[in-house]
């Protein structure tokens, strides 16, 4: 018998998916049973467990936004098998196998929103995966009908470019007047999956700029020069994320982590310092003060055993995130969207764009989502530092200051944290002191291990792909190349 990979088979178990939503009771539906559901169906948990992926703890660990604090296993990077195969089948066996189900049956019944909202999914997971491994199977992941268990990786800068062509498909095929039946993110809004679909791709845009400028450019220029046909999301009030419903067991996943008084995770001495030298409002609500000293103080992320802190003398993730048991989880706000804006325009992918407008916004869109009061004097006085503010002639300094912002404002979006930091190296971090791979790396990782699922079921497409991403012994496994769109110079 022909043993099949298990990110080809579907699975929706509601229970296990650490969810939860306001309409829970419609998402409990098993799509094997020979009853035939709706598209939208299924949309519930596969939102659910786009959510719990992305909040996954790696990313923050690895971009620093965040340390492990007494276990740190992680932080030297030694992360378990179960991290990397629980990323990866998850996102192909619940969210790709069942958005590719929902997309079948939307054009079954013709309905083309239902289409568009299953393409935004999809783009989203593929996109989440190729930026923590590399090279992924994606034309033929959807294929086991097929026959086709063995799936091929595509390069990621294919990749890439087909998810720019699939979201463009999808803003079009989203009617703004439209509902979205099971709709966690949005609440039925197709106009919030329509700001959400360009929004992503001008994530994706640029974030290939540096490996492919002009393709990029002509994707955010396109965009950007025509906000009725590409909307965007560019207010706190669009933002696409999801509210938990906070009753056991579907708690906001930080709440849950904290709830217990036994978390392993504290605030990054690299977060924590960066949020005081800007004299930074956020401080308070992104980390609390130290219980034995009342002062704000950050862990180094993977100290040396005699160095690890006890908890009472650092400072921990701020109670805005882990207080509420029905918190959200940012899937993509107006603050990133208004900092790549800013980017662009600084960095000329865009013209006729103020940099300084949008960069202004952007700051306070992040301020705001923490429920800071901001208003114009506020955020002035911010802007007017030194440090903050963007200074005429001076390119590379207003860059570095752009991208420091939406490091900050990506604050537990971990993967998406990481996956900045490796692409502009802002803020420049170093391994972990007591990193099991001392001296032969000057950077955090590059990727994660392709999983071990992959070794034993794909094994030939595996090991091209492993050759491919130059993992060729264990100090490799970590890092080997880096991305296609991560172009620093002198990393390793």
């Amino acid at each position: 018998m022909k043993i099949i990979p298990q990110y080809l088979f579907t699975i929706i178990v509601a229970g296990s998916l650490c969810a939860c939503t306001r309409d829970f009771a419609s998402m409990n539906v098993n799509p094997n049973s020979p009853e035939d559901v709706p598209s939208g169906a299924l949309l519930g948990p596969v939102l659910v467990q786009t959510a719990t992926i992305n909040n996954n703890f790696l990313g923050g660990l690895y971009s620093q936004q965040y340390a492990q604090n007494t276990y740190v296993l992680e932080d030297l990077y030694s992360t378990t098998t179960s991290e990397q195969n629980g990323i990866w089948n998850n996102s192909y066996s619940v969210i790709i196998k069942n958005a590719n189900i929902i997309r079948t049956k939307a054009i079954a019944e013709n309905d083309p929103t239902m289409q568009g909202v299953a393409e935004v999914v999809m783009a989203q997971a593929f996109h989440t995966l190729t930026d923590i491994f590399g090279d992924i199977p994606y034309t033929e992941a959807n294929k086991i009908d097929e026959g086709l268990t063995t799936p091929t990786y595509d390069k990621q800068q294919d990749v890439y470019l087909s998810l720019l062509n699939l979201l463009k498909s999808a803003n079009s095929l989203l009617d703004p007047a439209a509902t979205v039946s099971n709709d966690l993110l949005f609440g039925g809004s197709a106009m919030g999956w329509k700001k959400y679909a360009n929004s992503l791709r001008l994530r994706i845009a640029l974030r290939m700029s540096a490996a492919a400028p002009a393709e990029a450019s002509q994707v955010i220029t396109e965009m950007l020069a025509d906000p009725g046909t590409y909307p965007l999301i560019d207010d706190n009030a669009e933002n696409a994320v999801l509210q938990w419903q906070g009753s056991s067991p579907y708690y906001e996943p930080w709440y849950n982590v904290y709830r217990a008084g036994n978390d392993n995770y504290a605030a990054s001495k690299a977060m924590v310092d960066e949020l005081l030298a800007l004299n930074d409002p956020r401080l308070p609500y992104y980390v609390t003060k130290a219980v034995a000293t009342n002062t704000y103080v950050g862990a180094v992320n993977g100290p040396f055993t005699a160095d690890i802190p006890n908890r009472n003398s650092v400072s921990r993730i701020g109670s805005f995130f882990t207080a509420n048991p029905g918190g959200k989880t940012k899937l993509l706000v107006a603050a990133e969207t208004w900092l790549s804006i800013a980017e662009a325009a600084e960095s000329g992918l865009v013209s006729g764009i103020s940099a300084a407008d949008a960069y202004r916004d952007g700051i306070r869109a992040s301020m705001e989502y923490v429920g800071i009061d901001v208003n114009d004097a506020a955020v002035s006085d911010y802007l007017n530092q030194p440090s903050v503010r963007l200074e005429s002639g001076n390119q590379a300094g207003n860059l570095t200051k752009i991208r420091l912002q939406k490091w900050l404002a990506l604050y537990l979006q971990g993967f998406q944290a990481w996956a900045e930091v490796r692409r502009t190296d802002v803020p420049q971090l170093t391994p972990a002191p007591a990193t099991r791979f001392p001296g032969m790396h000057n950077r955090p990782p590059f990727r994660l291990q392709y999983p071990s699922v992959e070794q034993d079921l794909n094994k030939t497409n595996y090991l091209q792909a492993k050759e491919a991403a130059g993992i060729t012994e264990e100090k490799d496994l970590f890092w080997g190349k880096q991305m296609w769109w991560d172009k620093r110079p002198g990393v390793f």
